[in-house]
């Protein structure tokens, strides 16, 4: 092995003499290039060998944040799958329980992805779902245990129902009832939502909500939930099936959320107020 050419170049080389039958000949490569050569010998050999699978991958990775030499693509890279995209939060039910796309004009039903809780959606039409029927509390589906102070994490605390309510009232019955019979939306297990269930649809202009204090900032137009899945929505208090047991005083109230702000509250259980059905996990 010997120098073939004196000539000077502006990178490094060296040069391999080989004797030919005939001639003498000289391969000159380029130092750079036999460097970028051999590494990419070495990866493609230890990518043969699945103990060195994590070397050849790191390795492929560095070729390709270089600025020299070849790209190699990992064949390690995972594809995203369609169930690790992101969901939306709501989605649009037909009264056959269809899902919906997010461009429908009619549904009847909001699915909760991040619950998996089923809501009714009011309407104004005067039938079974108007959104101005009022119920005093009681009757099918209320809860066992009351809710006493608040925890924070719009949490209340369970307790005993030492201090439960002896005024109940079957006004809602119908409406369960009917929904029931009829597989509203697909289903036959509606029923009155407890009080963190109705929590979890409030929605605030701005910040986080907290169910003791409510929304820091509500919006001036509209109550505090998704109009564009919760059409017919009043600014006003909607019953839950939990019961309240913040004091004795307490005994024949139940908990409420006024979607004016988004607040949970104990009111008295002869008090006419709104209500939505919900489906799903209990």
């Amino acid at each position: 092995m010997n120098a073939c050419s004196n000539t000077v170049h502006s990178y490094s080389q060296f040069c391999i003499s080989i004797n030919a039958p005939k001639s003498r000949k000289c391969l000159c490569i380029k130092t750079q290039l036999l460097a970028n050569l051999i590494v990419l010998a070495f990866i493609l050999v230890a990518q043969v060998n699945p103990a060195n699978a994590g070397d050849a991958q790191a390795k492929s990775l560095e070729l390709q944040i270089g600025v020299h030499g070849p790209r190699l693509r990992s064949d390690n890279v995972t594809p995203i799958k369609e169930a690790q995209l992101p969901r939306a939060k709501f989605r649009k039910v037909a009264k056959s329980g269809k899902l919906l796309s997010d461009k429908a004009s009619i549904w009847s039903c909001v699915y909760d992805a991040s619950t998996g809780l089923t809501w009714e959606v009011k309407t104004q039409d005067h039938t079974l779902h108007d959104k101005g029927f009022e119920f005093r509390w009681g009757g099918r589906g209320t809860s066992a245990f009351a809710l006493g102070k608040y925890l924070g994490r719009n949490q209340r605390e369970p307790v005993t129902t030492e201090n439960a309510s002896t005024l109940r009232f079957s006004d809602w019955n119908h409406l369960i009832e009917l929904s029931v019979r009829d597989k509203f939306c697909g289903y036959d297990d509606w029923r009155v939502p407890d009080l963190g269930e109705l929590a979890s649809i409030v929605k605030c202009e701005v910040g986080a909500h907290d169910l003791d204090l409510g929304c820091t900032k509500t919006a001036s137009d509209g109550p505090t939930i998704d109009l564009k899945y919760f059409p017919n929505t009043n600014t006003e208090a909607y019953w839950s099936s939990s019961l309240s047991s913040l004091n004795s005083g307490a005994r024949n109230h139940a908990w409420a959320v006024h979607f004016t702000n988004g607040s949970d509250l104990p009111k008295y259980g002869g008090t006419y107020l709104l209500l939505r059905l919900v489906r799903g996990p209990n």
